[in-house]
């Protein structure tokens, strides 16, 4: 064999080996996602930020994992799913590798890591339940967790991914929070546990509150009385807000004479009234259709009015008759 004959074989042989070096790192390793996902698991994020394991998550080379006792999940590599369990007590796993060959047993290379100790797990949020509209800024949260002598870390924020942070309390030592003083908005809360160790385990699933005040009464004016019909008026603060208007014969409103909602404009004309006293209130709703309460009840008399030409006539008749009965 001559030595062109050897430079050539040795030429390809070096572009062979050289083009393994290029594909093999891109076959040999792969992703693999959580196909279901039964009872507690976590997967670390980073330096002991511990997350719920969720279906459709990627799991990739050197994740560290946290299965909880009688707890388990199926993970997908290729077209092959292996199951992994935490077993009676829990277990922290470490994917060494992810392979979608053969090379791995079933294509995945875990370690159990028995030496360390499971984070605690995300505790349960309780109340108020999701999307609850609060009319005033004090609210009180609650949650719960099976786990026994934790701390707790609670967030609040106006934000959902948590950037802004209203309250950011650790090492709190109670299942339940007051908070006062919130403005109005869209708030975001969740809770996380911390062991006896101080390693702080994942965060529960997020809930959202509203404060929102409802609207204040109307100013209403002085209602306007003909023979025939009966107007009020009030002043209109916005194109959203609709309203509840009520006339009743005693203050209190006990027996409703008119009773009328979801006006739209700003007065309401009624028909013919009963000669006699009566009471009118009115009350707002916004664009949701919550009512604020009612504006003080306001007096006025349907009937007859004594001419002004006639009251000086009146009052000399009053008079005297007052003068003969003996008066001072």
């Amino acid at each position: 064999m001559t030595n062109s004959c050897l430079h050539g074989i040795l030429i390809k042989a070096l572009l062979l080996i050289t083009g393994l070096l290029f594909v093999l790192p891109t076959l040999s390793l792969a992703e693999g996602t959580i196909e279901s996902v039964t009872g507690s698991t976590l997967i670390m994020k980073g330096v002991e930020d511990w997350q719920p394991l969720k279906e459709a998550d990627a799991i990739t080379d050197g994740v560290l994992l946290w299965i909880g006792p009688s707890s388990s999940l199926v993970l997908k590599v290729g077209d092959k799913l292996i199951e992994l369990s935490g077993g009676p007590v829990g277990s922290n796993i470490m994917i060494n590798k992810v392979e979608p060959f053969d090379a791995a047993i079933n294509g995945v290379g875990i370690r159990y890591l028995a030496a360390q100790m499971p984070p605690a797990s995300p505790p349960q949020l309780l109340s108020p339940p999701e999307g609850i509209r609060l009319t005033n800024g004090t609210i009180e949260l609650s949650w719960s967790s099976s786990q026994k002598e934790l701390l707790y870390h609670i967030q609040i924020s106006d934000t959902p991914d948590f950037n802004k942070l209203v309250l950011d309390e650790k090492s709190y030592n109670s299942e339940t929070k007051i908070i006062d003083k919130l403005e109005k908005g869209k708030f975001y809360w969740r809770v996380s546990s911390l062991d006896k160790e101080g390693i702080e385990g994942g965060f529960s699933d997020i809930r959202t509150f509203e404060v929102k005040p409802l609207p204040a009464p109307p100013s209403v004016g002085s209602p306007a009385s003909t023979k025939t019909s009966t107007t009020v008026r009030w002043k209109r603060r916005s194109d959203e807000e609709k309203y509840h208007l009520q006339i009743s014969r005693d203050k209190d409103f006990s027996e409703i004479s008119v009773d009328l909602m979801n006006v739209e404009g700003p007065r309401v004309t009624v028909g013919t009234l009963e000669e006699g006293d009566y009471f009118v209130r009115v009350s707002a709703a916004d664009e949701e259709g919550s009512e604020g309460r009612f504006s003080d009840p306001q007096q006025f008399y349907v009937g007859p009015k004594v001419p002004s030409s006639n009251i000086a006539p009146v009052m000399i008749i009053l008079g005297v008759a007052f003068m003969l009965l003996g008066g001072p």
